[in-house]
């Protein structure tokens, strides 16, 4: 029931996009972002439970984020709806991948390292529209009992457009309270595998820790990605390593 649930409001979704997006505003696309999410998740069967969310959100924000799940993106928009930068992969998925890129996702090709100069100028662009931009520095997914390095090329815009920054923890728990890997989307899984993990679970509580904002500005982007890091990885309640190895991918720092 929760997959045919899940199907339906994905092609309400799709329906939203095509008839309503193009006469709103940002504000009224993001509260249809927040609304529609919240649902998603509703529906997977899962508890959205956002910790020390602002009450005001600056003008200019980038979230910074780990990487677990395809469902993070939802998770986050739910709380803050905005812009969201993705894997070039996502807009070839089947129906998911039309209505990500109906809501203004940024897509990137992390292997080549033009396109991420690209990508820089179009979030920095969205942010001095008063976009917010979520992103996810680490490159990958992990199960969540670690944090790769970040990189810090994708700090860059959030320093040309004087953006506030926005570190944010997310961490999926069971029905008991503990750590769970069944949101996971890691490796060979297939999106399909994914869903039907979360969907089999009775219960799944997606925790958003919001850690102290910082002011990108005038400021370095390695600085900023070892201090995003290190406040996500405190909330997590990770311990640091001496070299945390980062994806095989060309984002270069």
């Amino acid at each position: 029931m929760r997959v045919v649930s899940l199907a339906l409001h994905v092609v309400r979704g799709l329906r939203i996009c095509a008839t309503r997006f193009p006469r709103l505003t940002v504000d009224e696309k993001n509260v249809e972002i927040g609304r529609w999410s919240a649902r998603l998740l509703e529906l997977a069967g899962m508890e959205l439970r956002p910790v020390g969310s602002p009450a005001v959100w600056p003008e200019r924000t980038m979230i910074v984020t780990n990487h677990i799940s395809w469902i993070d993106v939802f998770a986050v928009l739910a709380v803050a709806p905005g812009v969201f930068v993705a894997k070039s992969e996502i807009r070839g998925w089947p129906v998911v991948g039309k209505l990500v890129t109906a809501v203004d996702t940024l897509f990137i090709e992390r292997e080549r390292r033009s396109d991420v100069r690209r990508m820089n100028e179009n979030i920095a662009s969205a942010l001095s529209s008063g976009r917010r931009v979520a992103i996810c520095p680490e490159g990958t997914t992990t199960w969540g009992h670690e944090l790769l390095r970040f990189h810090a090329a994708l700090f860059q815009p959030a320093i040309d457009a004087d953006a506030v920054l926005h570190p944010v923890a997310i961490r999926y728990l069971d029905h008991d309270g503990n750590a769970t890997r069944a949101p996971g989307y890691v490796g060979e899984m297939t999106l399909l595998d994914s869903v039907w993990r979360i969907v089999s679970e009775h219960r799944i509580v997606v925790e958003l820790h919001f850690a102290e904002a910082l002011p990108a500005g005038g400021a370095d982007r390695r600085a900023l990605a070892k201090t995003s890091h290190e406040r996500i990885r405190t909330a997590l309640g990770i311990t640091p390593v001496a070299q945390e190895p980062a994806p095989a991918v060309a984002l270069r720092d």
